[in-house]
């Protein structure tokens, strides 16, 4: 018989993808409102174990929500990529300007060499003379 190298399945252990867990902003918004309804009662950390939150997390949560963090994140994909569209258009002209301020330069540096050769010309047939 021949031996191969294969690893038989452990049937009582099935290996999990994980996964992070993405919460919507309406449930964000509930559990706050919730938290912020049983404070005072102490019972705020057996409502939090029920959910499988912490409350730094709540925590993060409010000082987002009152800092208007949220309404950026309301912002679709779509939205955002119109916003770095029009900064690449903005971007694309001011370089446009750049190059045609560049090419103005290199002209001026062109112009003010011939006219360095000229007057030194000049000045070898004065002496000459």
């Amino acid at each position: 018989m021949s031996q191969k190298n294969e690893e038989i399945p452990n049937p009582e252990f099935q290996e999990k993808k994980l996964t992070r867990r993405k919460r919507t902003i309406e449930y964000k918004k509930e559990i706050i409102k919730k938290v912020d309804a049983l404070a005072g009662t102490g019972k705020i950390g057996a409502f939090l174990r029920k959910e499988g939150l912490y409350y730094a997390a709540v925590k993060k949560w409010r000082d987002n929500y009152e800092s208007g963090k949220w309404e950026q994140t309301k912002l679709k994909k779509t939205d955002r990529k119109i916003d770095t569209s029009a900064e690449i258009t903005k971007l694309k002209k001011e370089k446009e300007a750049l190059e045609r301020k560049l090419k103005r330069a290199e002209l001026i540096i062109e112009a003010q060499k011939k006219i360095s050769q000229i007057l030194e010309l000049s000045e070898e047939e004065n002496d000459t003379k």
